[in-house]
C-alpha cells in the first residue's frame, strides 16, 4: 500500500497539477489551473475557452474572446512591461482595428496586421500632443 501511495504522489509531481478550481470547466463558467501555473477563468463550451481571462504564471493577462486557446475576436492583452493591446485579435495578435498603449503613455490607434500598426488613425504622445489622420506605415517606434 505504501508503494502505491508513493507512486501516486510521484506521478502527481511529474504530471503536474491541472484542475478545475471552481464551476463548470466543460460547459458553463469555470476556473481552471494549468500545469504551467496559468489560470483561465470564464466561459467554456465543450471544454474549449469561449470568453474570459487567461492569466499567465508570469503575470501577463489576456482577456476577451477565445478560439483554439488563443485570443480571436475582441480582446485585450496586458504585457509584463505594462504595454496594453486592445481591439480585434487573431491568433493572439492585433489584427484589425485596435489600440496599443505603451507603459509610458504613448497610444497608437488604427488598423493592425500581424500585431503591428498598418494604417494609423491617431498617435498620442505621453505629453498629450497627437497626430490625427490616416496614414500607412512600414515600421514604427516611439
Amino acid at each position: 500500500m505504501n508503494k502505491l501511495l508513493t507512486i501516486f504522489f510521484i506521478l502527481q509531481f511529474i504530471i503536474g497539477h491541472t484542475q478545475c478550481l471552481e464551476g463548470d470547466c466543460k460547459n458553463g463558467k469555470g476556473t481552471y489551473r494549468y500545469e504551467d501555473g496559468s489560470i483561465y477563468k470564464g466561459e467554456w463550451k465543450e471544454g474549449e475557452w469561449i470568453q474570459g481571462t487567461l492569466t499567465m504564471e508570469n503575470g501577463e493577462k489576456r482577456e476577451g474572446e477565445f478560439m483554439d486557446d488563443e485570443l480571436n475576436g475582441q480582446g485585450k492583452i496586458t504585457y509584463l512591461d505594462g504595454d496594453i493591446d486592445e481591439g480585434e485579435f487573431k491568433g493572439n495578435e492585433l489584427n484589425g482595428q485596435g489600440k496599443r498603449t505603451s507603459e509610458d503613455g504613448h497610444i497608437i490607434e488604427g488598423k493592425f496586421k500581424f500585431g503591428e500598426p498598418y494604417v494609423v488613425n491617431k498617435i498620442t504622445y505621453k505629453d498629450g500632443t497627437f497626430y490625427k489622420g490616416k496614414f500607412k506605415i512600414k515600421s514604427f517606434s516611439y
